[in-house]
């Protein structure tokens, strides 16, 4: 086994790229005690994070960048043996570019990946600053041509604050299958208390669709990890309507409909005994969009609050404003699916010990009728 990998240098942006090898199944590395790219191409500042495989009879490597010229870059090498790399030049370059209100495609990408089937792509990248640091993943829809990218608008990959660095992964059955880096969403003291830095996602397959969008669902082997079915419940409610208790990991499946002239409403997740504490989930149908709001899902003032915005268009007014979302939750991480492959990964701090509970939420002077 070939683990490639980034030199870390603390005295600069740029890591070089090494590898180490394996010879009994991963337990041990050993390191090459060189580096295999020692020299950046010209004009690349920020350097790292080697994706590589196997196409056509030849081996592929993509390298996240930025360029001193103010592009990020996924920069591409080919190789015959996995020793030996040429570089064949910026795979896609490109400029910041706005992806959603106050979010573009940064100055500079880590973690590059590349989807690909019959003929047309897509390349996930995590949009990075040279101040700001991390900041959030995008996808460029498109196809490769003569060894370069031809990009179509980007967008984001998933639509919460805390997703980041995806690994994408074709599985043997023929799926992508994709794990994103959930960093924590608290006051960095409690994360030295917590002795935690982050985690990993659900496995996701991921999917080209025919306009070219990149869409998700969590792997279907999620669905065996499923215990003894906890809540079941539908009708309507004009106001708060409890829908049962659920413990701090769980998979639900939930049908929302606001009826009425601005009716609104959803779900809304209480962990704390006297309801203080608590994370809303509701359909805002005048703009077709599912909100998740955080700044009550802690009692923890360390906790980060915020509310972050999922497209949803046919939960807009002019439809029957119902909607269908999958919701996994797992003690302080919510991950949200929509029919439309879109996501949203958020993490929350609940003090209140499970059980929680699930409440059914009308607003708006009109009603919300739900299935779970």
């Amino acid at each position: 086994m070939v683990a490639f990998y980034s030199a870390f240098r603390t005295d600069r942006w740029a890591q070089p790229i090494t590898t180490a090898e394996s010879w009994d199944n991963g337990v041990t590395f050993a390191p090459r005690g060189s580096l295999l790219i020692p020299d950046l191409p010209e004009g690349a500042s920020m350097y790292r994070d080697p994706y590589v495989w196997r196409e056509a009879g030849r081996w592929r490597m993509l390298v996240g960048s930025a360029l001193t010229d103010g592009r990020a870059a996924a920069l591409l090498y080919e190789s015959g043996d996995l020793e030996r790399w040429d570089y064949r030049g910026p795979f896609l370059d490109q400029a910041p570019q706005p992806v959603a209100s106050g979010a573009d495609t940064g100055l500079g990408w880590e973690c590059p990946q590349y989807l690909h089937a019959n003929g047309r792509g897509a390349l996930i990248l995590s949009a990075w600053d040279p101040e700001l640091g991390p900041r959030r993943t995008v996808v460029y829809p498109g196809r490769e041509q003569d060894g370069r990218f031809l990009a179509d608008a980007p967008a984001l990959l998933d639509h919460g604050p805390d997703f980041y660095a995806p690994a994408l992964l074709p599985a043997p059955d023929g799926r992508w299958l994709l794990w994103g880096w959930s960093w924590e969403a608290r006051d960095p003291e409690w994360v030295r208390e917590a002795g935690w830095a982050g985690l990993l996602t659900l496995p996701r397959e991921v999917t080209l669709a025919e306009d070219g969008s990149v869409r998700q669902r969590p792997a279907a082997e999620s669905l065996g990890l499923r215990g003894e079915r906890r809540v079941t419940a539908a009708g309507v409610t004009a106001g708060t309507t409890v829908l049962g208790m659920v413990g701090g990991s769980f998979d639900l499946t939930a049908r929302l409909e606001p009826r009425g002239a601005g009716a609104a409403g959803g779900l809304r997740l209480v962990t704390s005994a006297d309801g203080a504490e608590y994370l809303d989930i509701r359909v805002d149908s005048a703009v077709g969009e599912l909100v998740v709001d955080r700044d009550h899902a802690s009692l923890d003032p360390r906790a980060h609050g915020g509310t972050y915005r999922i497209p949803c268009p046919e939960a807009r007014a002019t439809s029957d404003n119902s909607i269908e979302l999958r919701l996994v939750a797992d003690r302080s991480v919510i991950e949200m699916y929509l029919p439309s492959g879109r996501t949203l990964t958020l993490r929350f701090y609940p003090t209140g010990d499970a059980p929680w509970r699930i409440e059914a939420h009308a607003a708006g002077g009109g009603h919300l009728g739900y299935t779970v």
